[in-house]
């Protein structure tokens, strides 16, 4: 498919996440790096609807802390807290920081991260929050740009207890 046709109607059965469900899903190694309970433990504070960096020296202080280590092909799940404080929020906040918001928690979106993500050869990558890098991106480097184009795969991950880190 043509990247001018993604947008047309008539491909999004082609080109929909749907599809990746209908052949099993995703299947690998999943490494969980906890944002939220690291910036609890060391008293970082941050609102998930401003936008807040996750850097790639707190990804790896983060990994260090919780004994990951990365390996090519597992997919990178970053818990920025989006979803617990959509879970937490009233329909008022929602509104004010959700739908009427424009600026969003995540992964930095710099040289920096583009090349440690591309040399860690993760097969996707996800988060819990808007979107996987800080909203709005900060030009030159707009992540799902350069990332698709290298055969990554970004997803919404959906926050539950069972993939909490204790």
């Amino acid at each position: 498919m043509q990247h001018e046709q993604i947008e047309d109607p008539a491909h999004s059965e082609k080109n929909g996440i749907h599809n990746w469900t209908k052949r099993g899903g995703i299947v690998g190694r999943g490494v969980l790096i906890d944002y939220v309970s690291y910036a609890a433990k060391h008293n970082i504070k941050y609102s998930v609807t401003s936008r807040h960096e996750i850097s790639i020296a707190d990804i790896e202080a983060i990994a260090k802390e919780q004994n990951v280590q990365f390996k090519p092909a597992d997919i990178l799940i970053i818990r920025s807290g989006w979803v617990k404080w959509y879970n937490e929020a009233t329909d008022e906040e929602r509104i004010k920081g959700a739908k009427e918001g424009h600026e969003f928690v995540g992964v930095a979106g710099n040289k920096e991260s583009v090349e440690w993500l591309w040399d860690h050869h993760f097969a996707a990558v996800a988060g819990d929050a808007i979107a996987f890098e800080a909203w709005p991106p900060k030009a030159p480097y707009r992540m799902f740009i350069p990332l698709p184009k290298s055969s990554f795969n970004i997803c919404f991950w959906e926050e539950s207890n069972s993939c909490r880190t204790p």
